[in-house]
């Protein structure tokens, strides 16, 4: 079996606020690179070789008898990051062979989603000839393109519209 060489790191995403996420990261094992003049945050792996992110932290007085909790992207790092901010967390390495992978998390959307469009087509006239006419018309989403859950999920399930 070979070595495991590799790297992780993440896009660059919005925060709210520095000290909390600081706080929130403290008992992982995760360098963070922010930008405050742009208010952006970039993830990267510690030690910069094995290329893994932590599963578990260290925090003292948490249980009696476990001192550790663990890392999850949705629970640690997205109450932190901005709304309609996508966090893409990627890792590649090689071991035998190279390996790339990753997944994303977006910041949950708390308004719907919207979209204006505009067509127009050649018309006949009465007259003869045709006319070019303009159609401009705006599509409210049912569902957030971002992460595809419905927006008025309350609505379905007891059957009222407002």
């Amino acid at each position: 079996m070979a070595n495991w060489y590799g790297t992780s790191r993440t896009n660059r995403v919005r925060y709210v606020d520095k000290d909390a996420l600081e706080k929130a990261l403290e008992p992982f094992s995760i360098a963070v690179e922010f930008d405050e003049e742009k208010g952006t945050v970039m993830f990267m792996d510690e030690d910069g070789m094995d290329g893994h992110w932590p599963s578990f932290g260290e925090v003292e007085g948490v249980d009696e008898m476990d001192d550790e909790v663990e890392f999850s992207w949705e629970e640690t790092v997205m109450p932190h990051i901005q709304e309609f901010q996508v966090l893409v967390v990627m890792q590649s390495g090689a071991e035998k062979h190279c390996y790339v992978s990753g997944k994303a998390y977006n910041k949950a959307c708390s308004e719907q989603g919207a979209m204006s469009y505009e067509t127009s087509a050649m018309y006949p006239l009465k007259k003869g000839g045709s006319k070019r006419k303009k159609l401009t018309a705006s599509l409210l989403f049912t569902y957030c393109p971002f992460c595809g859950k419905l927006y008025r999920e309350e609505e379905k399930k007891d059957g009222s519209n407002g």
